[in-house]
């Protein structure tokens, strides 16, 4: 894979498809002028999902650091209607300073400032980039400490360079486009004053939103599976916020750049969080070109570099605390002996079709189920943990596997014995029918993944399982957002013999890692029209599908980088201190080949022993 694309913005499903083949897209020219709309604002929160598509592309990014220039020539401002001057309450003793990034925020810096200004501050800085209007004259007017970039800095750029540049016991983060009455922002320096480290600003209302954005999405995962479930979908973020100067001598300053990883850094210290106000910023959210879904694209750059940002955080916790993040048993993978394959084709006839069948009970229902497909010219591949069949009355040839066992490794293990040419992929603790997986079994004519229709799973954050979030952010990864909460994940699901062929049996011990696949080798897909329940696997096996889950993004970390091959969207990294080499070290890890990196996950050496009955 190219390490160049890191960072790389997709413009569309052609060119996603590029990158996971690691070819270069082909090069686009840059307008000579951009229009002066156009730019890489500094704003940092969830978005509408609800878009109108825009044709504008934003700039490059310039091709080294840009000088800092203190602002010294302020102008008038326009005086507000009824300006409110009342200094609120705090505690002096405590220094506070503002940090505020803008970029062509002349209509509404001066009002923001005086608002900042009723908290009675220590220091109120404005770090200006890429401006064209009198944004800096206006904040320097106002009295503010004003830094100045002549080009945008990208994305928190701006809250690290303004963080750095000054020291207090409360540092409180907005921005210069969102008037924010002081009365909303005492809250959270309140909170840091009394010992909490990271006060947020809340959006609960998200959580109760059908069918919300990824990035909320994103937010609610992360701090479930960071012990936070408590939190539900409030982050860093959403502005306003305060850290306290322990949180970011803790998770340095540099963290301050991804938000979404300073959050997940803040929390993984045991450092104190806390929700203290609730005000709408999102009401508020200008919309910017790079917020819109332009035509083609698989969604807009801002979400992509947000969901960078979440596959950034995500590769953080699994290097220091493993794939899995200690969630369900680690897989026992391994191909069969080739022996074994001998044995099962000279025993069972081709057929057309194939059920690979994870028994973990053997009961009457199953054995119905089994003969009837039997009866259908349809071949079955029971594959159960040595010792589960004892009497069981199976007519047919089966296979016993030696524990650890989930349906991961016994649908790998039938899949290398599989000879119809489309092959079911089920498992036993669901109930099903035999018209279900024939239709699951004649949609392979038209696709080469057929997945259990689990979609309309995906309603509010509150009330939809953590399993099926995780499928979304899952689907998103691959490229296949619409797909929401549909897995392979989550069973039965077919695969034609072609697919099965480019997934290859070594990807299916994880089957989300199998689903990456599918996405990796371009395979056709489509929802079944079925939905078959998974209430009960859920309950059965939640901890294994998360681990599972989180699993799979280790291996598209391995091929494709800390940020999953998403934009960054143009923020000048460079600018971010050598001493503190966080981010620097997350960035600069060696690629995988998808075969070194499945290698690495379920290494082959040895075959594993099975037995054919």
């Amino acid at each position: 894979m190219n390490d160049s694309f890191h960072y790389r913005v997709i413009k569309n499903k052609e060119d996603y498809y590029r990158r996971l083949r690691g070819e270069e897209p082909p090069v686009e020219q840059a307008p000579a002028q951009p229009p002066p709309e156009v730019n890489n604002e500094t704003q940092e929160r969830p978005l509408s999902p609800s878009l109108p598509a825009v044709n504008e592309v934003p700039p490059p990014p310039p091709a080294s650091p840009m000088p800092a220039v203190r602002q010294t020539q302020p102008v008038k401002p326009p005086p507000p209607a009824v300006p409110n001057t009342t200094i609120l309450p705090r505690d002096r003793s405590k220094s506070l300073a503002v940090v505020i990034p803008a970029m062509n925020e002349a209509d509404t810096i001066g009002e923001v400032i005086q608002q900042v200004k009723r908290l009675a501050p220590t220091t109120i800085l404005v770090v200006v980039n890429g401006s064209t209007d009198a944004t800096a004259q206006i904040a320097a007017s106002q009295g503010a400490t004003v830094i100045t970039y002549s080009e945008p800095l990208g994305n928190d750029i701006g809250r690290y360079i303004g963080a750095r540049e000054v020291s207090a016991d409360i540092y409180l983060f907005t921005d210069g486009d969102i008037r924010i009455d002081a009365s909303q922002l005492l809250p959270l320096v309140h909170a840091v004053e009394k010992g909490v480290d990271l006060s947020l600003n809340s959006l609960e209302w998200i959580m109760n939103y059908p069918k919300s954005d990824i990035i909320s999405a994103a937010r609610y995962f992360l701090n479930y599976i960071q012990g936070k479930p408590e939190l539900g979908g409030e982050n860093a973020l959403t502005i306003p916020h305060a850290y306290s100067a322990k949180a970011l001598q803790t998770i340095t300053k540099e963290a301050l750049s991804n938000p979404l990883l300073g959050n997940a850094l803040t929390i993984d210290h045991g450092l104190t969080v806390s929700v203290d106000n609730t005000f709408n910023v999102l009401a508020y959210n200008k919309i910017r070109p790079n917020h819109e879904k332009k035509p083609g694209e698989v969604m807009s750059e801002a979400y992509q570099r947000m969901h960078g940002d979440t596959i950034e955080t995500l590769d953080y916790l699994l290097k220091k605390y493993g794939p899995r993040l200690g969630k369900g048993a680690a897989k026992k993978a391994g191909l069969p002996q080739a022996l074994s394959k001998l044995q099962w084709n000279s025993s069972s006839p081709v057929r057309p079709y194939t059920v690979v069948l994870y028994v973990r009970h053997y009961h009457q229902q199953l054995h119905s189920i089994i003969e009837q497909l039997l009866a259908r010219n349809i071949e079955v591949i029971p594959v159960m943990a040595k010792g589960t069949v004892q009497d069981a009355p199976l007519q047919i040839p089966y296979i016993e596997l030696e524990p650890p066992l989930d349906a991961g490794v016994a649908f790998s293990v039938g899949s290398y014995f599989a000879q119809g040419d489309a092959v079911l992929f089920h498992d036993s603790i669901q109930e099903i029918t035999i018209p279900v997986i024939e239709h699951y079994l004649a949609e392979t004519a038209s696709a080469d993944v057929v997945l259990n229709y689990q979609s309309i799973a995906y309603q509010t954050l509150r009330t939809t399982d953590l399993v099926h979030i995780g499928n979304y952010l899952l689907n998103v990864t691959a490229g296949w957002n619409e797909l929401l909460s549909s897995s392979m994940l989550l069973t039965p699901f077919a695969l034609s013999q072609h697919g099965l062929v480019r997934i290859g049996h070594q990807a299916l011990n994880n089957l989300a890692v199998a689903h990456l696949r599918a996405s990796q080798e371009e395979l056709s897909y489509k929802e079944a029209s079925y939905a078959v329940a998974v209430d009960g696997l859920l309950q059965a096996e939640r901890e294994q599908l998360l681990g599972d889950l989180l699993e799979s993004f280790h291996y598209w970390i391995l091929v494709h980088g800390s940020r999953g091959g998403f934009t960054d969207g143009n923020r000048q990294r460079s600018l971010l201190e050598a001493e503190e080499p966080l981010r620097k070290n997350l960035a600069n890890q060696s690629l995988l080949s998808i075969e070194q990196a499945l290698a690495t996950l379920y290494p082959l050496e040895s075959e594993r022993m099975v037995t054919v009955n």
